[in-house]
């Protein structure tokens, strides 16, 4: 599969929704958010372990954004 890289992705608008490609200030934005039990809970994660979010974990989100390579991955 021939992904393209973030830069060059479309953004896409639905009634509801626009999906576009990252920017800088969401690194910002996403630790200003920290960690939310209840999406903790929603993706399948413990909503009773929410430790602090870091920088270098931001920096991971950041990066993975577009990738093959989620870094996200559901606990069985």
């Amino acid at each position: 599969m021939n992904i393209p890289e973030p830069q060059n992705l479309p953004t896409l608008y639905g009634a509801r929704v626009k999906l576009r490609p990252p920017i800088e200030s969401d690194k910002q934005d996403r630790l200003a958010a920290g960690r939310d039990p209840e999406f903790r809970r929603m993706v399948g994660d413990d909503p009773t372990d929410c430790p602090p979010l870091t920088i270098p974990e931001v920096e991971q989100w950041n990066r993975s954004i577009g990738s093959d390579r989620p870094i996200f991955r559901r606990k069985l």
